[in-house]
């Protein structure tokens, strides 16, 4: 039982961790370009592009980097509905697959699902994390953080799988996030396809990839918080 409960918070931890990137938080590359946008216009298209979408699905690749300099490596399966429904399943690492979690904002709920004991948590989703602004809106997770809290600079272009992307900076404007961040926005469908994240002496502690990313798939809530036959539901 221990073992089992050491492996959801493992799990439970790189879960939050990779919200936390995904809903708004980047750090360097560079290419050359002759002339790049302004941050206001890569907004404005940002914004466009999001509202004919109702729901995302995609891959998520990360690599988070420990103290002593080695890394963990995750994949997992993201779906999102655009109106405040998220549901993570890991693929990857095998310890840490199947595991799901779900968060609904709406009805201000965090589902946990362990393969290992077959249970699913019930529980609000300030219990399980610290900073619910990670959830303020669902579009953040494939987006740029919001400009009133970032600072956000277009520094550079390059081409990825044949798409040119922009490279975006975001640093906290009033220091409450001491981390660097940087956002690669494909400039065709202007969501985010990778980001890595930095401390603030430079040093990199995570990356992560976005891929196999579709839109408007008609998700359904119920579908989204469907768990496990012989499910046992624990509600704290």
């Amino acid at each position: 039982m221990l073992h089992s409960k050491r492996h959801h918070l493992r799990a439970l931890a790189l879960a939050v961790a990779i919200c936390a990137a995904l809903s708004g938080q980047a750090f360097a590359a560079s290419a050359t370009v002759t002339t790049l946008p302004s941050i206001d216009s890569v907004l404005a298209s940002i914004e466009k592009a999001f509202t004919t979408i109702k729901d995302i699905t995609g891959s998520v690749d990360v690599d988070q980097v420990q103290v002593d300099g080695s890394v963990i490596k995750a994949k997992a399966k993201v779906e999102a509905m655009m109106l405040g429904m998220l549901r993570m399943t890991f693929l990857e690492p095998e310890t840490f697959a199947d595991s799901i979690f779900v968060f609904d904002k709406n009805n201000n709920i965090a589902i946990q699902y362990s393969p290992i004991t077959e249970q699913a948590i019930y529980q609000r989703i300030e219990q399980v994390l610290t900073d619910r602004s990670i959830f303020r809106s669902v579009d953040q997770l494939f987006s740029l953080p919001s400009p009133t809290d970032y600072d956000l600079k277009v520094i550079d272009s390059e081409v990825r799988n044949g798409v040119n992307h922009l490279l975006i900076t975001a640093k906290s404007k009033n220091g409450s996030d001491s981390m660097f961040y940087q956002f690669w926005i494909n400039q065709q469908t202007w969501l985010v396809t990778k980001l890595t994240i930095a401390d603030k002496n430079g040093k990199l502690t995570m990356t992560i990839t976005l891929s196999n990313i579709k839109t408007n798939l008609n998700l359904k809530e119920t579908t989204l918080k469907k768990m496990p036959p012989g499910t046992q539901i624990l509600n704290r």
